[in-house]
């Protein structure tokens, strides 16, 4: 398992983040979803292999937001 974390650029509240967790949660590969301290980060759990640091982005892309690897 994999780790990234990851600032969300445009999320300016915890609905925002808990709709982009929701979204990376049910990517094949994710097991995890942790929403930081600061209200634009995220920690993410998964399989590299099947749920990439890019597919990651693009998932948070859709949502309507953009993404930065810490």
């Amino acid at each position: 398992m994999a780790q990234t974390d990851l600032r969300i650029d445009g999320a300016r509240c915890a609905g925002c983040m808990r709709a982009i967790a929701e979204a990376l949660g049910s990517l094949p590969g994710v097991s995890k979803t942790e929403i930081g301290e600061s209200p634009a980060r995220i920690r993410v759990e998964h399989d590299e292999r099947t749920a990439a640091r890019a597919t990651l982005i693009t998932a948070i892309e859709q949502e309507g937001y953009a993404a930065v690897p810490l």
